[in-house]
């Protein structure tokens, strides 16, 4: 065979070692998904989740998160609606992913045994009119927790707060769109556009956004909590060769290129 031809051969091998490492089903830091999950929508990323949210008058912030006491300092439904224009409150709240793509908490599961997925947002400021938010310091991380006991939803007090927030930070995102598609802040559905900007799975997402919605109720005036909140996220993921496939890639084709400068010297 010509050098040329070991030469082809050689990358053409190349080539089907990276398209067979990315079209395999990836793990990252626990979580198992296939990125060319097949559904009825082009998203080859779907999550579905349950939360908790709340509003407080102090807001969280990006860097620290959702302190202890803000789950128990919530204000009532009733308290938040009679003071709109008069007294700021930001929306804040934790939850866990039930699914992604064809996995389900209940098996076949998409984590890894003793982990959870969970995730949490704040900084949002419900703004006067009532109707709608500022998002100018808003943000949401997910996190792949292991701590023991688990978090469960809906979350029961200040220790399942912090719980959601603990573990590997698996994505951080920042809000760069919320409104209401449906109903209000009592209960509604909002739509969220999301930026993924870090965390141990960001590389895997193109392009860096996805689609939020989610729904909410206030039962009544005297809820301090959410019930019922459960929502989904979609996007799009593209898997990464492992660093020893490429590896392993670029040697072979040092050599082929060796093997033809000895010919040809």
């Amino acid at each position: 065979m010509s050098t040329t031809k070991k030469a082809l051969a050689g990358i053409a091998l190349a080539a089907a070692m990276v398209t067979s490492a990315q079209a395999a089903p990836v793990n990252v830091g626990g979580v198992n998904w296939d990125t060319d999950y097949t559904d009825v929508t082009d998203f080859d990323f779907m999550g579905e989740f349950k939360f908790t949210q709340w509003y407080t008058t102090t807001s969280s912030t990006e860097a620290l998160g959702i302190i202890a006491g803000n789950y128990g300092s919530a204000a009532t439904f009733g308290t938040v609606s009679a003071n709109f224009g008069t007294t700021n409150y930001y929306l804040q709240g934790v939850g866990e992913f039930d699914r992604i793509n064809g996995g389900f908490s209940s098996g076949p599961a998409f984590m890894d045994a003793g982990l959870e997925l969970t995730y949490a947002f704040g900084g949002i400021m419900l703004n006067s009119d009532g109707t709608t938010f500022d998002i100018s310091n808003a943000w949401a991380k997910v996190f792949v927790n292991s701590t023991t006991p688990n978090y469960t939803t809906p979350a029961g007090g200040d220790s399942e707060v912090l719980d959601a927030q603990s573990g590997l930070l698996w994505l951080d995102l920042k809000v760069n769109l919320l409104e209401f598609s449906a109903g209000g802040v009592g209960n509604g559905t909002v739509s969220a556009g999301l930026e993924v900007i870090g965390g141990a799975a960001a590389d895997y997402f193109d392009p860096k956004t996805i689609a939020y919605t989610a729904d909410a109720f206030f039962s009544d005036p005297a809820a301090q909590y959410s019930s019922q909140g459960n929502g989904s996220i979609k996007g799009n993921t593209t898997a990464i060769p492992e660093p020893g496939s490429l590896a392993l890639v670029g040697i072979a084709l040092a050599g082929l290129g060796l093997s033809a400068r000895r010919r040809n010297g």
